[in-house]
């Protein structure tokens, strides 16, 4: 669903959407996608003026996932009285801001930010019994976060109708967290894992440098 208004210089535009998959059933396949529920919402603004361009938008995702045998399948195997179920769920916020400023005739600058927050959770509920897929809830990822920071700037050049140079670069900075994680039990199939992974420092952060430079050469 797309609601947007426009006069001569300026578009603000706003999206929606939902979608549901209920369930995939492969008919080979003890394994199956029994849910996929994602809403998402995106605002943008484009607007021109007389010094350039201004270009921004925020957007909004939330994805729901789950995985398990389907209903027609065995779910029912020994010990285990609920299949094999696997749940994940993630969130995403993001936005950018670009301004592209004509320098003049023949040169424009491009410079702009951009941010992304992603959040996910990884977990198998226990399929039942005290071997392997239980008592507890496994937990594969759990309260992880990746937030990433940009600025960006772009110079581009046309010399003659046939040369035109293109100078860039971005700056990142992406910081990674998660909280601690679970095996079905505390036995030494899932215990030990955990336990070095949980002892560990699970900060991480990230600094790229991108720079780009092109040359072109038009034909006639």
């Amino acid at each position: 669903m797309t609601f947007a208004w426009r006069d001569s210089s300026q578009l603000l535009e706003f999206k929606a959407g939902i979608q549901r998959t209920p369930y995939e059933e492969f008919p080979n396949q003890r394994m199956d996608m029994t849910d996929n529920s994602s809403n998402q919402a995106s605002l943008h603004y484009l607007g021109q003026f007389g010094w350039g361009d201004l270009d921004a938008r925020i957007y909004n995702q939330y994805v729901r996932h789950s995985m398990n045998f389907g209903d027609d399948k065995q779910l029912v195997y020994g010990i285990y009285k609920n299949g094999m179920p696997m749940e994940t769920s993630s969130h995403t916020l993001g936005g950018t801001v670009t301004a592209d400023i004509a320098l003049s005739d023949q040169h424009r600058l491009k410079v702009g930010g951009e941010v992304v927050q992603y959040r996910l959770d990884d977990w198998w509920p226990a399929a039942g019994g005290m071997g392997g897929m239980g008592p507890n809830t496994f937990w594969n990822i759990n309260d992880g976060t990746r937030d990433r920071f940009d600025i960006f700037s772009e110079w581009q050049a046309d010399w003659t109708p046939e040369w035109r140079s293109t100078l860039g670069a971005r700056l990142s900075q992406i910081n990674m967290n998660a909280a601690d994680v679970a095996g079905y039990n505390t036995g030494m199939m899932y215990g030990p894992d955990a336990a070095a992974f949980n002892a560990r420092d699970h900060h991480k952060v990230d600094r790229n440098i991108d720079l780009s430079a092109a040359l072109r050469y038009l034909l006639s």
